[in-house]
């Protein structure tokens, strides 16, 4: 009706709405023509602009609808798909890039992994574009709109991972692939009781963060492409590959329990590394000692043999630290352990027995006695060491009755040889003269050089 008014009256104009006195009456005709045009435009108005708020109010219901849709969704779609019909199953396989450290002292090692995880979740397919017959996109994107595990590294150090790359890939059967990268610091135990002849197991154990046994399985996979090692990561290093495996197992806890997974490689360390740092050293040192009963028994010499069986004592000690260093604290014996004790009695007891026969040549005055402990020694200490280094390396599995065995061997050999001294110079005052000539007799034909050297 306002626009038919409007039309009526073409040419209206702005003016007042009533007549003043003295104006003819078609102007009062046209004045309220102009009046029935200005009501009508701003009716016009008025619902032009009930109409706009309208469309957008319709507008922001639609999106909110579709927000809403999308949103119902996106949030069924982060529904784990087995839900109320069992736990998913989840395959996973981890391939070792590179092998960097070992660090047996900290109980660790650092590795550069390739985890690759498998499951099915149908639901997925429509994200994939028609004809196409699989979709990539980030793990980040695909944590928005799919159903993820959250798997990772249960015994990772504190802040002991870095992820290089990551990628899930969905394919048109509803099978989903996540496949990652990273740099990984785990922890695990050694068990060094036959170190240096040792074999380590390096376990890497996943579990899902997020999810209990009761919801999410594991699976071990069985493709040789995506789990082992790459053998070429043991060149140049102390150990050499055996085997790799992996595993599965729940593990409950304080009403917590997880399923995990665990990749297992077997290594066994390279001895002949240790050839040169630790047993070569041992056996130097110990031949050492051994030259101080070939030194003459006169008190020109007597300096040099203390001295020198000290010398190879704190050696020995230096020894056994440096390897400290490379074990950690530990209960029980180890094979090297029970290899350096030995090593260490057998040189300290070696200057026990030159200071012995110093007193007894110098002090108690019994040089014959002393001379023929000092012939006797050069050839029982050499013995005694390759005795016990034979039994040493042909028992290393068994490192307690070994150490049991190499204990008691030494006690019985060095205190039965200190009592038949003692005896035998109770013996040398008690005998008679012809006895004790005949002593010696023995002693100077054996130190007949030592026996022109005078005294002092």
């Amino acid at each position: 009706q306002a626009s038919l008014k409007v039309s009526r009256f073409p040419s209206c104009q702005a003016g007042p709405s009533r007549r003043a006195p003295g104006t003819p009456p078609f102007v009062h005709l046209n004045q309220r023509g102009t009046a029935s045009c200005n009501r009508a435009e701003t009716l016009q108005r008025r619902c032009k602009g009930a109409s706009f708020k309208l469309s957008v109010g319709t507008m922001a219901l639609r999106w909110l609808a579709l927000a809403c849709l999308a949103t119902l969704s996106e949030a069924k779609a982060l529904i784990r798909p087995g839900l109320g019909s069992g736990p998913d199953t989840v395959r996973f396989g981890i391939w070792v890039k590179k092998l960097f450290s070992i660090d047996m002292k900290k109980g660790m090692f650092d590795a550069d992994l390739v985890q690759t995880f498998q499951w099915s979740d149908s639901r997925a397919t429509v994200l994939i574009p028609p004809g196409q017959p699989s979709i990539s996109m980030p793990s980040e994107k695909a944590l928005t709109v799919l159903w993820m595990p959250d798997m990772s590294i249960s015994n990772r150090d504190c802040k002991g991972y870095e992820a290089i790359s990551s990628n899930v890939k969905v394919m048109s059967d509803g099978t989903i692939f996540k496949v990652e990268r990273g740099l990984a610091s785990m922890r695990t135990g050694f068990d060094v009781t036959k170190f240096p002849f040792d074999r380590q197991t390096l376990n890497i154990t996943i579990s899902s963060a997020a999810y209990l046994a009761e919801d999410v399985v594991l699976e071990p996979m069985d493709d040789p492409t995506l789990v082992g090692i790459d053998e070429s990561t043991f060149r140049g290093k102390e150990y050499y590959l055996l085997s790799t495996h992996s595993t599965v197992y729940t593990e409950s806890d304080v009403g917590l329990s997880k399923s995990r997974g665990v990749f297992s490689v077997e290594v066994h360390r390279n001895s002949m590394v240790y050839m040169s740092e630790l047993f070569f050293p041992a056996f130097v040192v110990q031949s050492i000692s051994w030259t101080i009963f070939y030194l003459p028994a006169n008190t020109l010499y007597a300096i040099p043999r203390v001295t020198t069986g000290m010398i190879t004592v704190l050696n020995s000690v230096v020894l056994q630290l440096k390897v400290r260093e490379l074990l950690p604290i530990r209960e029980g014996l180890a094979w090297i352990d029970v290899f350096q004790e030995t090593c260490t009695i057998l040189i300290f007891a070696t200057l026990v027995f030159n200071v012995a026969t110093e007193c007894l040549a110098h002090t108690y005055e019994a040089k014959p006695l002393a001379a023929t402990m000092a012939y006797e020694l050069k050839f029982l200490f050499p013995a005694l060491s390759c005795f016990c280094t034979i039994v040493l390396f042909l028992n290393k599995n068994s490192v307690p009755m070994v150490g049991m065995f190499m204990h008691l061997s030494l006690v019985v050999v060095l205190f039965g040889y200190a009592a038949l001294n003692v005896y035998r110079h109770q013996t040398d005052h008690e005998d008679p003269p012809m006895r004790r000539s005949t002593a010696e007799d023995m002693s100077g034909r054996c130190h007949k050089a030592e026996a022109q050297v005078p005294d002092g």
